[in-house]
Formats: structure tokens, sequence, C-alpha cells
């Protein structure tokens, strides 16, 4: 990544490493209370935020100060999936909040202070350009983060609801009434900034894949009232054959509206 600090993208390289501590605190009051499988799903994630955070990193920041939590996080999840030694697991724990992430943050304020934020940059961004990146984000990283067959849209919704935390997109979940007709329509998420709504849909069966387009036509039209733009994030459960098709007629006749197909 070349070096070119926006304000929006410092927030995010900070979110990911209080998402890091965040995790690592769970992870640790997880032991006792939360099965076996459980926990090997949150090291597993706790890994995929570390990768994402160090593939953010522009290219001349000097990553040493990564050494040392890798090898803590590897020992994090030695010590509890093959040895089950807890206090030993807590000690790589400690140093990883103590020691390992105050140093990682206290070398990037000094590469920050080298370069101060481009706050022009991020005024500069056009709305449309910032949908534009939210989507590609959706596409490219929720898959990632679903790392069990979801039975409801709203596991979906719980996924779909950390990545835009951990990007720092700023939705408000299911607060958003719109009157039309004799019916309301409530987005799953909402952004008055942006002037977007984002709806889950979870298709799991031929039948509901029909469906799903009818509810789409109907949401668009009590939206389209209050935001200009909308996104669907269809979660495919093997069902879905034409992607393209499936989304086309509805985007094309739709300005402001996307459609992403995300295949389990």
């Amino acid at each position: 990544m070349p070096r070119d600090l926006s304000v929006l993208y410092i927030a995010a390289v900070d979110s990911l490493i209080d998402k890091l501590t965040e995790g690592i605190h769970d992870v640790v009051s997880s032991i006792g209370h939360s099965s076996k499988q459980e926990i090997i799903i949150k090291l597993g994630k706790l890994n995929w935020i570390k990768e994402t955070l160090i593939d953010m990193l522009p290219e001349d920041f000097d990553k040493k100060d990564f050494e040392p939590i890798n090898r803590h996080l590897h020992f994090v999840d030695y010590y509890y999936s093959k040895d089950r030694d807890f206090s030993m697991l807590k000690s790589n724990a400690d140093d990883l909040l103590k020691q390992d992430l105050p140093a990682v943050k206290r070398s990037l304020k000094l590469f920050y202070d080298q370069e101060p934020p481009k706050h022009q940059k991020t005024m500069q961004m056009s709305t449309k350009n910032f949908v534009s990146q939210l989507v590609d984000d959706v596409r490219d990283d929720l898959r990632r983060l679903v790392r069990e067959c979801p039975d409801s849209e709203r596991k979906i919704q719980d996924h779909l609801e950390d990545l835009l935390a951990l990007k720092k997109y700023r939705f408000e979940r299911e607060q958003v009434s719109i009157p039309y007709s004799t019916k309301s329509y409530i987005p799953d998420f909402t952004s008055e900034e942006l002037s977007m709504a984002i709806d889950v849909k979870l298709c799991n069966s031929s039948a509901y894949e029909r469906k799903i387009i009818d509810e789409m036509n109907a949401d668009i039209i009590a939206y389209k009232l209050r935001y200009q733009y909308t996104l669907f994030v269809v979660y495919d459960i093997s069902v879905i054959r034409k992607m393209r098709e499936y989304v086309l007629d509805i985007e094309k006749n739709n300005p402001g509206v996307t459609v992403v197909v995300i295949k389990h």
C-alpha cells in the first residue's frame, strides 16, 4: 500500500488493533464458559484480524513489532488446542495485551507523525466512491467471517455488523422505519451520512431464490423515499446458478441499487 494516510485509513487500522485486543480478552474470558469449538473459532478470527491488519499496513512501515504478536498468537492457539495449558495461554495473552499491541500502537503513532494525515483526501472523496469502496469490502471480506453454514439471516447480519465496524463504517442497525402504503419497511442497516440502506437476504432454497427478487423490488420502492443508495447482500447456500443474470435487471432498472451475491 502506498504511503497515503487519510483519516479514514488511520481509523481503520486503529480499529483493527482494538478488535484484536477485544478478541484476546474474549478468548481468555471464554475459557471455562464456552465450548472448545467456539473458542477455536474465536482463535481463528484473531488470526484473520491480525492478517488483515498486516495487509493494510503501508509498505514502508517497519513490521518488526509484529514478530512477537505472531509468536504469542501462535502460542495462545497452541496451548489451547494442543496442551490445554491455560496458565501458559494466559501468560502469552498478557504479553500481547501489555507489551506487543501497545508497542505496535507506539510505532504507528511515530509513523503517522512523520506523515500528517491527509484530511483533505477524506473531504474530497465523493459519497459515490465511498459507497463503491464499502460494496467492494463486503464483496471481498464478508465470506471470510462466516465459518459455519448460516441457518438464519440474523447470523449473516451479525457478521456484516462486525465487518462494518471492523472497516469503521458508521451504520445503525434496524433503527429506521420507512412507511409506505400500508406497510413499514425496516432496513437492516442505515447510514444518514451516506444516504444508504443495507439489507441482508439468505438464499437457501430455490423457492426463496424467486421470493428474494420480489422482496428486493418491494424494498427498493420504500428505501428510495429516504436513501440515495441501497445495497442488498444476498448470501447464497449453493442455490443461485447464474449470479449475473440474477442481479442484472434490478441494478439496470434502479440507479443507486447494488446487489452482491456471496456464495458460501
